[in-house]
């Protein structure tokens, strides 16, 4: 199908006035105010995604996803790791009617969520622009990505910053934004060294679509990034690295790429459910991701 992409704690998830008390043993800020007191913060590793039991969970996963993205009255579905099972989330009345009403193909549950997708990624692609508007402390963000959990709008940041905290609280609200602090830039990625690429062996006819968008690394994932996040899948030969935490891709039948350049990828959307081909090196923080082919020439 065709698609359009454009760029753009001590406990699972507490207050962030408890984060330097209860993590660091450091003497403790004053009270926060009220409009970032509902933003969670999540540990570094934990899990807000659990990967799906088989294909067809993994299909209909993605269809949720992408379904949630696209309306105000549905928030992100989440895997329950006791269950496996498929839960839905309905921001209102008429998004569990749409839920019902949508077919999906698994068992599933409803839970009652405050945001829609749609609200969510609108949240998450603004704010990476904050760096180009001039915000200050800005650049400590590293990438958004779905919580999928907590149905929010996880930031990840290099360092926290109460500045930029209280920033985010007074442009967005709290209750629909999770922070996760990574050093390292995202998801463990070390500095330096070899980034592990999902790739896929040599075949003939190539789908004709064609996604414009930015390649950006998400904790250990290089996706093309727009208004849906896809999960790029190489052709066999393309490598990886990082190079003072920038990330550099190289393959013999393209351009060398490098992380934020804009690009137009050849190839297809798929799930992993209906990919034609065998795909190698999917590592497990990158379950979930609807998958973008990569054709050998791009540009």
């Amino acid at each position: 199908m065709a698609s359009r992409v454009l760029l753009r704690n001590c406990a699972g998830a507490v207050a962030l006035a408890l984060l330097v008390s209860a993590c660091s043993g450091q003497q403790p800020p004053p009270p926060p105010s009220a409009d970032r007191a509902g933003i969670l913060f999540v540990n570094l590793g934990e899990e807000v995604q659990s990967k799906p039991a088989n294909e067809q969970v993994a299909l209909a996963l993605s269809s949720a996803i992408e379904f949630a993205e696209t309306s105000n009255d549905v928030g992100y579905p989440w895997i329950d790791p006791a269950t496996g099972g498929l839960v839905m989330s309905a921001a209102s009345a008429a998004g569990r009617q749409a839920i019902d009403a949508a077919g999906f193909s698994i068992p599933y549950t409803i839970r009652d969520v405050k945001h829609g997708g749609a609200e969510l990624r609108q949240i998450m692609d603004d704010v990476t622009f904050l760096h180009s508007r001039g915000v200050p402390k800005s650049e400590l963000i590293y990438s958004t990505v779905p919580d999928h959990r907590d149905n929010r709008a996880l930031i990840v940041l290099r360092a926290m910053d109460k500045s930029l905290l209280d920033y985010l609280a007074r442009h967005y609200p709290a209750d629909a934004l999770a922070v996760k602090v990574d050093p390292a830039g995202a998801g463990g990625a070390p500095a330096s060294g070899t980034i592990e690429l999902p790739t896929y062996g040599p075949g003939d006819a190539y789908p004709a679509a064609l996604a414009t968008g930015t390649i950006e690394l998400q904790g250990s994932c290089v996706v093309l990034h727009d208004t849906t996040d896809h999960l790029l899948i190489w052709p066999s030969g393309t490598a990886a690295s990082l190079d003072e935490g920038a990330l550099i891709i190289t393959s013999p039948a393209g351009p060398t790429l490098r992380e934020h350049q804009k690009v137009s990828v050849g190839g297809g959307e798929y799930s992993q459910a209906d990919f034609p081909r065998a795909i190698a090196g999917i590592p497990d923080a990158c379950q979930g991701y609807l998958l973008w082919l990569a054709a050998p020439a791009w540009s």
